[in-house]
């Protein structure tokens, strides 16, 4: 037997809506641990591997990763978790394995030997990352398993995808509820572990940010301490030999005192303003040789010229000495002024950078952290840790510190360290000393932190497993003593079916009083079944004496129903092949009478607007009398079409939200002049004023037109008519109630009012016009939207119509609607730049009159009167705008339309696709061969002038 449609359809659907809701679900991760996170969509693709086999799951699996290799550019997910929505499926399909088996096989077998792949050959991994990501994994398919397995086994999500229910029937009792216990015990308590882990995590790695941020900036003030704190002492030095005057008594002496009194320097060196060593200290190299340094210049060392230039003291950048040795160092200077106050001597004391860097190696804000500090010119000064710069190499240059430079704050950054291939993520901060502009650059590896996390994990898993052991094996327990009892119940209910004699003894004892009732019940049924079976066995005797009758009469009747129903498909073969006539031939009159229409129409608009020349008033009343009564026609055609799509089904509403109040005041604008001719007053009433519903705002225009012209036709002049728009008291309708002064209707006539093609009786026929669609019309659509009509009358008393919509609770205010705009008046004037127009019209008259009106505009005019004519000519000419007709000899204006498009010297002509064919489709069928607009004969030529106006501007 074939599957119904929509259960081949749903799999496929399904599975792309599992694959996109696995796409946004991958958008939300779920961060655990050293940069890793869980992804909720592998639950989709395992859920639709677990119903509808490894394809659908793989081809889910690849739409809610796809994120992952585009966006993160993480192909390792992509191809792990595909490939298990892939095997997974197979297992379960091919080896009949549970889902939570099947994803344990995978991962260990398949799934975490990918997963190593990528992490130690294919990708640079960082530490630790790469160890969580081999953890991550498997736990995250694992997870998505158990949560796949609770809800595919579920009775009512596989009733509603059409699936045969879980064939739990070989299951026993005891499995069942260890499978079900352990499901709902561990994805709770998996969850509630991963998000406490995942908030101690991050209340680490904001202390361990914080933590960090604080000693950079103690080590960057340490730094600042140390060396203004020997800038001043060298500025008390210079200080004390402007008042000792060096030059006249044995400087190099007086500066060797000094420096034992001042340790932290290295050496001192005086100069004068020309930069000539007068005195240094000390006079010997550590090897204990004398120096000779007197008359060496230090004019171009920027402590020098930086004291000259300011008067102020200064601190250099480091660099390597000369003179006294090659070792790195960084100067202090200051100004030793003369008795008039003017620049004598320029005091220089070269600091010992290696107290600066025991200080702060042996600092603890520094132990088990890579530090670097350089000048602020970026020249290293000492590194501290596994980092290893050389000194005097370009700071600024390296990766780290321009990732560091555009943040104040802690980063995440991975460090190649020098014994290792694998780089180690790290957090670091990079600060500037205060005073000189020093950068300080801090590491320390986020390892040091997330080891309290890992081992929270570890420590809450191992006692996590413990609970859930202890949890399964209290649900084993319990489901052997439960399955134990209804084993016994089960013998003693076989024994009592089978009629054993010894099931009447003496009654089991159970340990619960539910069984024991269940028991008493099924011993007192056991006994009235086997009552019944001797009375049933004596009815199936006699029923199979019937049959056997019954059998004989069924044999005549088979034969009866196989006439009846050959019958009634020729009978339904014959009603569709009419109904279909009928469709053919009310459209092909529709398409045959409405090109006469339009060039009555046209024709009389022409005249009217007195295009081709004046008339006289008699003429253009005559004139408009012709268009009115072509209206009038058009109308009729247009009620008979829209009562045989109702008939056939074929009516669609285009329910949108309405105001009742505009539907009204629209539909009353329409009949107002025909009111005033006879002189008749419109009222009109509202309540509440400004209602709103749910309907098609055509379709219920039209009702209240045909409703609100019968009213007017039929009453006498000098009358009344009242339209009133109320909602009911319980507030389920809207009724539209149309009274009127008119006539009225006897009782005896009211059956025949909403029957198509009649009117009331021959009398009113003879002296009111009309077909008798109309009030046909308005009950099929009142009740295509759900609602009802209905009338109250007598003859002489006028009538009441009433047409009751349902009302959609919760209306809005008329001020929140959106108005559309008016209509500018159609103007007569000439088109600019006189176009070209090709108007492609096998219809003389109809040619004729595009002639006349659009000659009459300034237009110059080409004329085709077959499609393939159409095309030489737009080819051949170029022209503006074509007037393509659809129905024309050899071949149509449709397929014109789409060698045109296909051309590209005509692709960009704009084309009017003017046509009989009225129908909702044909103005698709029209658009869609390429036309830029569509409008149905007969038509306003005002509408085509706006439409040609509107396209020759944009081309």
């Amino acid at each position: 037997m074939t599957q119904p449609a929509p259960f081949r359809t749903r799999p496929l659907l399904f599975t792309l809506g599992a694959g996109c809701a696995g796409f946004v679900v991958n958008h939300f991760e779920m961060p655990v641990f050293g940069g890793t996170a869980l992804l909720g969509g592998s639950f989709f693709s395992l859920l639709t591997a677990f119903c509808f086999g490894p394809v659908m799951g793989g081809i889910a699996a690849a739409i809610a990763f796809s994120k992952t290799w585009v966006d993160w550019q993480n192909s390792a997910d992509f191809f792990c978790y595909t490939l298990e929505a892939v095997s997974v499926g197979w297992l379960m399909q091919k080896r009949r394995l549970g889902v939570l088996s099947a994803t344990g096989l995978y991962w260990l077998f398949a799934g975490l030997p990918l997963t190593a792949l990528f992490v130690s050959v294919l990708r640079e991994i960082p530490y630790s990352e790469h160890v969580a990501m081999l953890v991550k994994y498997p736990l995250n398919g694992l997870l998505a398993a158990a949560a796949a397995m609770f809800v595919g086994n579920s009775a009512r999500f596989r009733r509603w995808l059409g699936l045969k229910p879980s064939d739990d029937s070989k299951v026993s009792l005891r499995q069942l509820l260890f499978r079900r216990f352990g499901v709902i015990a561990v994805l709770p308590l998996a969850m509630l572990i991963l998000l406490l882990g995942q908030r101690f995590d991050r209340t680490l790695r904001a202390s361990a940010e914080l933590a960090l941020e604080d000693d950079a900036r103690d080590i960057a003030e340490l730094i600042d301490a140390y060396l203004l704190e020997h800038r001043r002492d060298l500025i008390t030095l210079a200080r004390q030999l402007q008042i000792d005057a060096p030059s006249t008594a044995k400087p190099n002496e007086r500066l060797e005192a000094i420096l034992r009194e001042y340790p932290g320097f290295i050496t001192l060196l005086l100069a004068d303003r020309s930069g000539k060593i007068v005195a240094y200290a000390p006079t010997h190299n550590a090897a204990g040789a004398p120096l000779e340094l007197r008359g060496m210049n230090v004019g171009d060392r920027d402590y020098f010229t930086e004291v000259v230039r300011t008067n102020r003291p200064y601190i250099s950048g480091i660099f390597r000495g000369r003179g006294f040795g090659n070792d790195l160092i960084v100067a202090v200077s200051a100004p030793v002024f003369g008795p008039d106050g003017t620049l004598s001597f320029v005091l220089e004391g070269s600091l010992n950078l290696k107290t600066l860097i025991r200080t702060l190696a042996a600092n603890e804000r520094v132990n088990r952290r890579d530090l670097m500090v350089a000048d602020r010119t970026g020249k290293v000064l000492l590194t501290v840790g596994e980092v290893n710069f050389p000194p005097l190499s370009e700071l600024f240059e390296e990766p780290i510190y321009r990732a560091l430079a555009s943040t104040e704050h802690t980063i995440t950054y991975d460090l190649h360290l020098p014994d290792s291939q694998r780089p180690e993520r790290h957090l670091a901060i990079a600060t500037r000393t205060a005073m000189l502009g020093w950068p300080v650059v801090l590491l320390e590896p986020l390892w040091a932190t997330q080891y309290r996390v890992a081992v929270f994990y570890s420590v809450a898993g191992l006692w996590a497993a413990v609970a859930i052991s202890v949890a399964l094996l209290l649900a084993r327990g319990t489901a052997l003593e439960i399955t134990g009892q209804l084993q016994q119940l089960a013998r003693r209910t076989r024994a009592l079916v089978q009629g054993d004699q010894n099931s009447d003894g003496a009654e089991p004892s159970y340990p619960s009083s539910e069984l024991t009732e269940i028991s008493r019940d099924i011993q007192d049924t056991a006994r009235t079944l086997l009552r019944s079976n001797a009375e049933l066995s004596n009815a199936v005797r006699d029923r199979d004496q019937s049959h056997a009758q019954l059998r004989q009469l069924l044999l005549h009747l088979d034969d009866r129903v196989r006439d009846r129903t050959r019958q009634l498909d020729e009978a339904r073969n014959v009603a569709e092949s009419a109904n279909q006539a009928k469709s053919e031939f009310l459209a092909s009159m529709s398409h045959e009478l409405r090109t006469p229409l339009n060039v009555i129409l046209g024709m009389s608009e022409v005249l009217r607007e007195q295009t081709l020349g004046p008339l006289t008033p008699d003429q253009i009343a005559s004139v408009c009398s012709v268009e009115e009564s072509g209206r009038h026609l058009l109308t009729l055609i247009n009620d008979i079409l829209d009562l045989s799509k109702i008939e056939a089904g074929m009516l669609e509403l285009d329910v949108q939200e309405v105001s009742a109040r505009d539907i009204g005041e629209s539909s009353l604008r329409f009949v107002r002049e025909s009111a005033q001719r006879k002189r008749i007053t419109i009222e009109s009433d509202y309540r509440p004023p400004s209602p709103l519903l749910y309907a098609d705002g055509r379709r219920l225009k039209q009702i209240l037109v045909n409703l609100l012209s019968n009213a007017v036709k039929f009453t006498p002049e000098g009358g009344r008519i009242h339209l009133q728009v109320a909602e009911r008291a319980d507030g389920s309708h809207l009724d539209f109630s149309v009274r009127d002064t008119g006539i009225g209707i006897a009782p005896e006539q009211l059956p025949k009012l909403f029957k198509s093609f009649q009117q009331i009786d021959s009398a009113l026929n003879r002296k009111y016009a009309g077909t008798g669609l109309g009030l046909a019309l308005v009950k099929r659509m009142a009740e295509m939207h759900g609602g009802e009509v209905t009338v109250e009358s007598e003859a002489g008393k006028g009538a009441l119509f009433t047409v009751s919509i349902p009302l959609k609770p919760g209306a809005v205010s008329e001020a929140a609607l959106v108005r559309a705009p008016s209509k500018s008046p159609f103007r007569v004037e000439k088109f600019p730049g006189a176009p070209l127009i090709l108007i492609a019209e096998d219809h003389p008259t109809n040619r004729l009159l595009l002639e006349r009106y659009l000659g009459n505009r300034g237009c110059r005019l080409i004329f085709a009167t077959d499609g393939l004519q159409a095309i030489d000519r737009a080819i051949a000419e170029r022209p503006a705008l074509i007037l393509m007709d659809v129905q024309m000899p050899l071949l149509d204006g449709l397929e014109a339309t789409r060698r045109l498009r296909a051309n590209p010297s005509t692709a960009t002509i704009p084309i009017i696709a003017l046509t009989a064919l009225a129908r909702p489709e044909d103005r698709l069928r029209c658009l869609e061969a390429g036309a830029d607009a569509y409008l149905s004969k007969p038509h306003h030529l005002a509408e085509l002038d706006r439409l040609m106006m509107e396209h020759l501007a944009r081309a």
